[in-house]
């Protein structure tokens, strides 16, 4: 069976980091070495702890890793690239 590059079933719309993440705040990251926790406002949801492996159901981005001062996604889909995203806290 060959691909059809033109089928409409091949074309998947992919997250947009930008427009996923244009209104998401990171309020601060508090806990231990071992078990940190972020504090974020994500539309729709209001404000939130979050760790590692809280996702957001509607866009699929996940908690990939919580550190002193920033919170890391990732989202991966079927048919699109893996896509990473960093919130940091202002210095």
């Amino acid at each position: 069976m060959s691909r059809d590059p033109f089928s409409s079933q091949a074309i998947e719309v992919c997250a947009n980091t930008r427009d996923t993440f244009k209104d998401v705040v990171l309020g601060g990251v508090i806990g231990d070495a071992e078990h940190q926790k972020g504090w974020i406002r994500w539309p729709g949801l209001g404000w939130r702890p979050v760790a590692v492996g809280w996702r957001d159901v509607q866009s699929g981005w996940q908690v990939m890793a919580v550190e002193a001062r920033q919170v890391k996604f990732d989202l991966q889909q079927p048919r699109c690239d893996t896509k990473q995203h960093t919130l940091a806290l202002f210095r």
